[in-house]
């Protein structure tokens, strides 16, 4: 399983890093530097004044969940990467790493399903919502089964975190 698990780590490192550096690029081609404040107050003006159960409110509304699943992946594939890139410093020192194990599962399928994400952005649609959200609560839910007994309390409160 270790070297099963470097390898997936190093993978996935490797399209972390790819991805940082392709959004990063795309960043300042553009030059999108409106402040995200500017950006929320954009996505969310025409539900805020929309006239309760309008359906093409909802359907915006969904699309702008579309889109934050997107980028919220981008922004979770980068804290996923940092942990693989600690948990990675420490084999290559031959020493067991700090992080929560039973974690270790967990973030790799997650960094999988936002790589996934990333991947097929222009294919999201409304109805495919609740294809992301099952399997992501599943990761979320996933390290309290892999837990020792004793670890449980502790793991709970890490994925409970917002």
């Amino acid at each position: 399983w270790n070297r099963v698990g470097f390898a997936l780590i190093l993978l996935l490192e490797v399209f972390g890093a790819l991805a940082i550096i392709v959004n990063l690029v795309f960043f300042l081609w553009h030059k999108r530097w409106r402040s995200l404040l500017d950006r929320i107050r954009k996505g969310l003006k025409p539900l805020i004044f929309a006239k309760d159960g309008d359906p093409a409110v909802l359907e915006k509304f969904h699309w702008i969940q579309c889109r934050l699943i997107v980028q919220g992946s981008k922004v979770f594939l980068c804290a996923l990467f940092l942990r693989m890139v600690a948990i990675q410093q420490a084999m290559y020192n031959g020493e067991p790493h700090s992080l929560q194990p039973s974690l270790d599962v967990s973030n790799i399928l997650s960094a999988y399903i936002c790589s996934l994400t990333i991947l097929s952005k222009d294919y999201w649609t409304p109805k495919l919502l609740n294809l992301w959200f099952i399997p992501m609560h599943f990761t979320c839910l996933l390290p309290l089964l892999l837990a020792d007994v004793n670890e449980v309390r502790d793991v709970a409160y890490i994925i409970l975190l917002p």
